[in-house]
């Protein structure tokens, strides 16, 4: 009796434990489950989080201007020669600015016809077939030519500098020969025409700032163009006039040594000014006038670049002003542009 009553008491407590040890199991198994739902859950959500976000940086938005259907993008492009920069997607726009070969822009947008730029700040249009992905390569020095003046005057005011209170008309006619009746800005553009051959020719790339005489862009933005197609300097053409008829010779221009805008680029221009002047009087046997440093050329403060000025001779003068006329001399007043320029790099 007493052994049947051990048994069962045994077999009682066994049974209890199996019971609770089953219960905890099936706990366990509840718990797991719950717990493999909700990181299962979580971890949707995180991917289906990386997808919308990975959409809202990634996909395009489709949407039209002017009759013309863009696609949004981000990407910077180069343009692959002069561009004009205008307010709207219409070759009837006004034009805000014109970019020069190989700039460097942000494109937000692009159409089959135009592309949406941002430039300073402000969202504009240029033509999309000027307009690359690849950066440029350079096979040389790379040099800004501005054939200084144009054939209308613009007496429209700006800063002669960053930040100045001072001001002067955007750009003129410049002078005009005594005995040749030729006018600055077409001497300035023959010069620059033939400069831009021989720099060539030696194998330097060259940005033509002005390649025609109706062109109208100031002076400020003319150095801007310059710096922002990456080139490393910039060559004002120019040519003298003076009261005294008897006055000739050539002379270079380069900021102070305290200029306000620019003295950080004063050494390199003086440098530049006194290369080209000594090798463009040692070819041409004009009269050297010396380097004239100034802070009042507008051309010059707003530059970014080391530049320089370069009063070819006096217009006024009647011997000279003949003189810059001819092949011959031209040839003489290129051929020491260039020579400067070498020693400059040199």
């Amino acid at each position: 009796m007493q052994t049947g009553k051990k048994f069962r008491k045994n077999t009682g407590n066994k049974s209890l434990r199996v019971l609770k040890e089953i219960g905890m199991l099936c706990m366990c198994i509840m718990l797991a489950g719950c717990g493999g739902e909700k990181e299962a859950k979580k971890t949707e959500e995180i991917k289906a989080t990386e997808t919308v976000k990975g959409q809202e940086q990634t996909e395009p938005v489709i949407f039209e201007e002017n009759g013309e259907t863009f696609e949004s993008t981000e990407e910077y492009v180069y343009t692959t020669s002069k561009l004009n920069v205008r307010a709207s997607c219409s070759t009837d726009a006004e034009i805000v600015k014109m970019l020069p070969e190989r700039a460097k822009v942000l494109r937000i947008a692009v159409g089959d016809t135009w592309s949406k730029v941002s430039i300073d700040e402000g969202e504009y249009y240029v033509a999309t077939e000027y307009l690359t992905a690849e950066e440029p390569e350079l096979t040389g020095h790379l040099i800004a030519i501005n054939a200084g003046h144009q054939e209308k005057a613009n007496e429209e005011e700006e800063p002669i500098g960053p930040g100045a209170t001072e001001t002067k008309a955007k750009n003129s006619i410049g002078t005009r020969g005594v005995s040749s009746g030729v006018y600055e800005y077409q001497l300035t553009l023959q010069v620059a025409q033939q400069l831009e051959e021989e720099l060539t020719a030696r194998g330097y790339e060259v940005l033509m700032i002005r390649e025609s005489n109706d062109f109208d862009m100031s002076n400020q933005d003319r150095a801007k163009m310059a710096a922002e197609s990456g080139a490393e300097v910039l060559i004002h053409l120019h040519a003298n006039g003076s009261k005294v008829k008897e006055t000739n010779g050539a002379m270079t221009i380069c900021c102070t040594e305290g200029s306000p805008y620019i003295s950080n680029l004063y050494a390199d221009s003086y440098r530049l000014s006194k290369d080209i002047l000594t090798h463009f009087v040692k070819e041409t046997g004009a009269q050297s006038k010396g380097v004239w440093e100034t802070d009042i050329m507008s051309g010059i403060n707003w530059s970014s670049i080391p530049v320089t000025t370069l009063e070819m001779g006096f217009m006024s003068n009647a011997e000279e002003d003949t003189r810059m006329q001819t092949e011959e001399y031209q040839q003489k007043m290129v051929a020491g542009i260039a020579d400067g320029l070498d020693a400059y790099f040199e």
